[in-house]
């Protein structure tokens, strides 16, 4: 029997099917933008699941803020969502990480005191020339038509924002002051390094430096957090060790699955202390969330732990739309609306 036919007998009998949907299979290679063609293949084997009685969920990484205009949705996605009882899931991949939640715990004790300043970063340097001439998968990210106003700052940016408010839940943005640039000038006017700055309802001040030309770095996604008393710092590239500084005191290094993190740090941990866990477990551990939300959903009922929604993603072009209208008014503060 071939492979694709018994691949299809074993899917026969599955109620709920996960497709998985990268932004290359969707669009032209030469071009970067949709291929229509192959979208409407798509959507026909969607349909044809979804007419079967099976649960389709997709996940793809397009933008919320082209697919609401192209389609004239004028209505806000969490309205839909919930109209529908329907459960969103925004990869924010490394937000699943266990120190995040160990992060948050600590603050929520108070250990830090009153928060002062959060630095957000998500900085590499892999597209410091235009990659996107050879590269499908970040053509589109730089073409308007299909990205929207920004790229950097929807791109990556987001995802230090989103850590910081998985720390930091009751702090709200209340203004904010953006600088944008090309370095690589056949992107503009979408730009490929950011500078926000923001001030937050209770005082604190937040940066968030959002750039894809900063040579040398791998990856550079960092947070760090500093209240009146200690601060803490996080790095995806180093997931299993948040750092947690006391003025006066000896640098406290904080490892992933140990005994002494809050018990609801070690709820997702797989195999202890020492070993490392990064982004595929972050990930796994984010859809996991996603599942048990979508299994209560359909019983009516709600979950008691976070991940991120359809308000996070909201949240997210939210920001995105914010920092675009500062930058091109000639990088001003503006009220965060």
């Amino acid at each position: 029997m071939p492979e694709i036919t018994q691949f299809r007998e074993k899917m026969k009998d599955k109620k709920r099917i996960v497709v998985k949907i990268g932004s290359s299979s969707l669009t032209h290679e030469a071009t970067g933008r949709l291929n229509l063609t192959k979208l409407e293949i798509l959507v026909r084997e969607l349909a044809d699941l979804h007419n079967q009685g099976k649960d389709v969920i997709v996940v793809s990484s397009g933008a919320i803020a082209v697919g609401r205009s192209a389609m004239g949705i004028h209505r806000r996605p969490e309205e839909l969502a919930e109209k529908q009882n329907k459960i969103v899931g925004v990869t924010y991949g490394y937000a699943g990480h266990q120190m995040i939640q160990e992060a948050r715990k600590l603050i929520e004790k108070g250990m830090l005191g009153k928060i002062r300043i959060v630095n957000m970063q998500f900085a590499h340097g892999f597209h410091n020339v235009a990659v996107e001439k050879n590269t499908a998968s970040t053509k589109w990210r730089v073409d308007p038509k299909v990205a929207g106003p920004s790229y950097v700052l929807g791109d990556v940016g987001t995802h230090p924002l989103y850590l910081s408010e998985v720390m930091l839940p009751d702090m709200k943005i209340k203004r904010l002051m953006c600088s944008r640039q090309s370095f690589v000038e056949s992107r503009a006017p979408l730009e490929d390094n950011a500078m926000t700055i923001m001030e937050y309802d209770n005082g604190a001040v937040g940066y968030v430096w959002s750039s894809c030309v900063n040579c040398g770095s791998m990856h550079g996604q960092k947070i760090r957090v500093i209240g009146e008393k200690a601060s803490l710092e996080w790095w995806d590239e180093r997931p299993n060790q948040l750092t947690y500084e006391v003025q006066g005191e000896p640098v406290r290094i904080l490892e992933r699955g140990m005994g002494y993190l809050d018990e609801s740090s070690v709820l997702e941990d797989r195999i202890g202390g020492g070993h490392p866990e990064g982004l595929f477990e972050a990930w796994s551990n984010l859809y996991s969330r996603f599942a048990q939300a979508m299994n209560a959903a359909d019983h009516g009922k709600t979950v008691d732990f976070w991940y991120p929604d359809v308000h996070a993603g909201a949240e997210g072009v939210r920001w995105v739309e914010n920092c675009v209208r500062s930058a091109d008014n000639g990088a001003c503060w503006v009220d965060y609306i």
